[in-house]
C-alpha cells in the first residue's frame, strides 16, 4: 500500500521525513476515540482500494517469460545479478568465502567446546 498517496487522498498528507508506519499508527489512534471517524476511514479505504484495482486493470501488462522478467527487474534495480554461466560445476558458481574449509571447522569446534563447557 501506498501509505503518503492513501493519507494524501483522505485528505491528511504525511510529513515527508516521517515515519509512515508512526504516522499511520498515530493518525488511526486519533481517529479511535469517534466511531464515525473510524468508519469513515474504513469506508474510505474500501473505496480507494477499488479504485486502485480498477486502476491496475485499465494498466496493460506484458506476459513475459521469465528470463525476460528477471531481465527486467535487474535492469531496474530490483534484483542483483548473478553469474550468467549456466553450467552448475563452473568455479563461478561455487560459493566464495572469507577463510579456508579446516580454518572454519576449527573455530566452529572452538565456540562449541566453548559452549558446552
Amino acid at each position: 500500500m501506498d501509505l503518503p498517496s492513501f493519507f494524501s487522498d483522505f485528505g491528511h498528507s504525511m510529513p515527508e521525513n516521517e515515519n509512515k508506519t508512526e504516522f499511520a499508527l498515530d493518525f488511526i489512534r486519533e481517529l479511535e476515540g469517534s466511531s464515525s471517524e473510524t468508519k469513515s476511514l474504513v469506508e474510505f479505504n474500501k473505496t480507494w482500494q477499488s479504485t486502485k484495482q480498477t486502476r491496475n486493470l485499465e494498466t496493460p501488462t506484458k506476459n513475459l517469460s521469465l528470463k525476460e522478467s528477471i531481465t527486467a527487474s535487474v535492469s531496474c534495480g530490483k534484483l542483483v545479478s548473478g553469474a550468467t554461466n549456466n553450467d552448475a560445476s563452473s568455479p563461478s558458481m561455487l560459493p566464495n568465502f572469507a577463510n579456508p574449509f579446516p580454518f572454519e571447522i576449527t573455530v566452529l569446534s572452538k565456540r562449541s567446546m566453548t559452549n558446552f563447557s
